[in-house]
């Protein structure tokens, strides 16, 4: 089984991806570093049985003129050989133009039925920027904001997403470990639709 991570420039696929499953792919600050696919092998639960599962972690879109064709195609190239796709957006910003177009020309190369998560990245930055540190969970004023953003996402990205759902968009901080469990889970209720046992 492959899942893929996807998704633009700077909104922590890498991150993500290395706090999800113990994983030391390089990060970067202040540009990027993940010009080439990294692939690893992970271990997950999938229907009660531990399974191999290989992660793929992608450059991002939109970092340039000049990468995104290459980036593109690489994507087209992929997606095809994906069990289970998670793209990846930051809860704060407030446009979603370039993975809206990303989504539209890459639909052809989705696999038919393949479920898609949204991992809402650096859920602990959204307004009103008041991280509930005691108990490691946004405070209720940025709770309603992820609630928003869930709600925003979901009308952005579900005319070209098929199916999407508001459980299909997890909100998450990979440097707090927050909605990490409920990302794993719903990527393991996804790998085990009756085709992927």
């Amino acid at each position: 089984m492959r899942i893929g991570f996807l998704g633009k420039t700077g909104a922590g696929k890498t991150s993500l991806v290395n706090a999800l499953f113990g994983l030391e792919f390089r990060t970067g600050n202040y540009q990027a570093t993940t010009m080439a696919l990294q692939r690893s092998t992970v271990t997950l639960t999938v229907s009660g049985r531990r399974v191999p599962v290989q992660v793929v972690d992608t450059p991002g879109l939109a970092e340039s003129v000049e990468t995104e064709p290459g980036y593109r195609r690489l994507y087209a190239d992929l997606l095809p050989d994906l069990d289970h796709v998670v793209w990846v957006v930051a809860a704060h910003p407030r446009t979603f133009r370039a993975d809206q177009e990303a989504l539209i020309a890459l639909r052809p190369a989705f696999p038919a039925g393949v479920a898609v998560t949204v991992a809402l990245t650096r859920a602990d930055t959204i307004g009103p920027n008041d991280w509930d540190v005691a108990n490691g969970r946004p405070s209720p004023g940025q709770r309603e904001s992820l609630d928003q953003q869930v709600a925003n996402v979901l009308a952005k990205f579900g005319p070209y997403v098929a199916s999407l759902r508001p459980a299909d968009i997890v909100p998450c901080a990979a440097p707090r470990g927050y909605g990490l469990d409920h990302l794993i889970a719903r990527i393991g209720a996804a790998l085990q639709a009756p085709e992927r046992t």
